[in-house]
């Protein structure tokens, strides 16, 4: 027992892994500048895809707080309904926010696991919507070069129409 409680202590963050947290994502996603995105799941995705914990999706957030007060999960991290809408403009600083569900009478260590993974998935989320939002912007700037462009022919091609016409009145 002496080793097994050394072990964990050691580096019990080593073995996350093994530590079953819950995944709620109610975002509707937005549709911003025509492009529909759904940031909440590209958000679950990316925390799945680094396998910290042992992740379980859930689609009622009242079952998974359960499962966390009943020692089933250590936390559940929740994405609200109007997650994609309210980051994607950025009118706001901190419009788009996620709940993170602990229980730290039912399990101390795990709830300060769940602390330790906070700013971390803040830092991710952030980094992931500033990468989106540029992107956005990018594609729109591209998108309105293109205009520029296109304008920029249909001028020039109205300025030489122009110029045919002058020159047929004359002969006329």
């Amino acid at each position: 027992y002496a080793w097994i409680y050394l072990y964990a202590i050691w580096d019990p963050a080593a073995h996350t892994r093994d530590l079953p947290a819950g995944l709620v994502n109610l975002d509707a996603g937005a549709t911003y500048r025509e492009r529909s995105l759904n940031l909440g799941q590209q958000v679950l995705d990316a925390i799945e895809q680094q396998g910290q914990f042992a992740y379980r999706r859930y689609d009622d957030p009242a079952q998974a707080r359960r499962a966390v007060r009943s020692g089933q999960l250590a936390f559940v991290l929740e994405i609200p309904v109007d997650f994609s809408q309210r980051a994607l403009p950025g009118e706001q600083p901190g419009a788009a926010k996620l709940t993170l569900y602990t229980s730290e009478g039912n399990n101390y260590a795990s709830a300060g696991f769940a602390r330790q993974f906070a700013p971390e998935v803040a830092q991710r989320v952030n980094t992931m919507i500033s990468e989106v939002r540029w992107n956005l912007v990018l594609a729109s700037a591209d998108g309105s070069q293109r205009s520029l462009d296109t304008l920029r022919a249909v001028l020039g091609d109205l300025q030489r129409s122009t110029g045919d016409l002058q020159a047929g009145l004359s002969q006329a």
